[in-house]
This record gives structure tokens, C-alpha cells and sequence, in this order.
């Protein structure tokens, strides 16, 4: 029983070590505006939110429906389009807004200081 307790200490401490690592990679976006930020840090502070997020709705949705009993493939289809879809849409839309910011950025530094 203690070292089932331990395990589940140990994999929350690992659950807030990992996400507060993503964190405090992409919290230079914050601050963008007065400085100039480490391209590489944002970009594996990204990639590695992309990568969590997908496992979360992995383990969320596809894994719940295969340890069932009674086991539909059209049910496990549907669950596996539909997690892949939304984590599309999530990582589309997490691109564009970085794609949006990006251009702002770019469109704020080439502006003439005249206007």
C-alpha cells in the first residue's frame, strides 16, 4: 500500500515538473514586446505542449474506450478520428496564432517610425 502511495506522489511531482517545464519555455512570449526572446526555447516549449496535449487526449479519450469489455471497432474508429481531429484543430489553431503573432511582430519592426 506505501509504495502505491509513493507511485502516485511520484507521478503527480513528475505531472507538474513536466508541465511547469512547458511553462517557463514558452513564458518569454510573455515579455516579447520589450525583448528579444530565444527562438529555440519557444519552439521547444511548443513542441512539447503539442506532444503532452496529444498524449492527455490520448490517455483520455482512446484509452478509456480500449479497456472496455465489449469492444466495437466502428466505436474505436469513431474515438480514434475524432481525438486525431480535435488534436488537428487545436494544433492548426495553435499555429495560426503563433503565425498571427509572428506577422504582427514582423509587421511592428519594418514599420517607418514616420507614420
Amino acid at each position: 500500500m506505501e509504495q502505491k502511495k509513493d507511485s502516485k506522489v511520484f507521478y503527480y511531482i513528475k505531472e507538474v515538473a513536466k508541465w511547469g517545464l512547458v511553462v517557463w519555455l514558452i513564458w518569454p512570449i510573455t515579455y516579447s514586446m520589450q525583448s528579444r526572446m530565444s527562438f529555440p526555447r519557444m519552439m521547444a516549449g511548443i513542441l512539447l505542449f503539442i506532444l503532452y496535449i496529444g498524449k492527455l487526449f490520448y490517455d483520455i479519450f482512446y484509452d478509456t474506450y480500449r479497456h472496455r469489455e465489449n469492444k466495437n471497432k466502428y466505436v474505436e474508429l469513431l474515438v480514434t478520428v475524432g481525438a486525431v481531429t480535435f488534436i488537428a484543430i487545436l494544433v492548426g489553431a495553435i499555429a495560426l496564432f503563433i503565425g498571427l503573432y509572428a506577422y504582427e511582430m514582423m509587421k511592428n519592426v519594418t514599420a517607418d517610425p514616420a507614420e
